[in-house]
């Protein structure tokens, strides 16, 4: 019986712990995947990536704070430019014409990386 007690209690805690690290890169980054999220994270800070994509669609990208938003668009494969700037409560969109569309790209700031989330 205490056997069956420990079991059901330790997959309590683990079932919590993988859904609060879920919310928690949901939260910080939209991303359901904290795997990717931490991986992200860990190239940018700890072995100094530029930027590293953390999810393909919407794309969700984690910068180097000092690494531009400008400069990651022009060396895509495709043409864009920059078209605007729209600062909203805590969000700051910036606009990029892209061929014949245009590409919304929130921008989210953290201490010690940005966070680049295509809309």
């Amino acid at each position: 019986m205490k056997k069956k007690r420990v079991i059901i209690i330790v997959c309590s805690i683990v079932v919590l712990l993988s859904l609060s690290t879920v919310l928690i890169s949901y939260i910080y980054a939209g991303v359901l995947n904290p795997v990717s999220t931490l991986w992200g994270m860990m190239k940018v800070t700890l072995f100094e990536c530029d930027y590293e994509e953390i999810q393909s669609s919407p794309k969700v990208i984690i910068a180097n704070p000092d690494f531009e938003l400008d400069t990651y668009m022009q060396s895509q494969p495709y043409k864009s430019e920059f078209c605007d700037i729209t600062d909203l409560q805590d969000q700051i969109i910036y606009t990029y014409n892209v061929g014949e569309g245009q590409e919304l790209i929130e921008l989210v700031e953290h201490e010690h990386f940005v966070i680049w989330k295509w809309r």
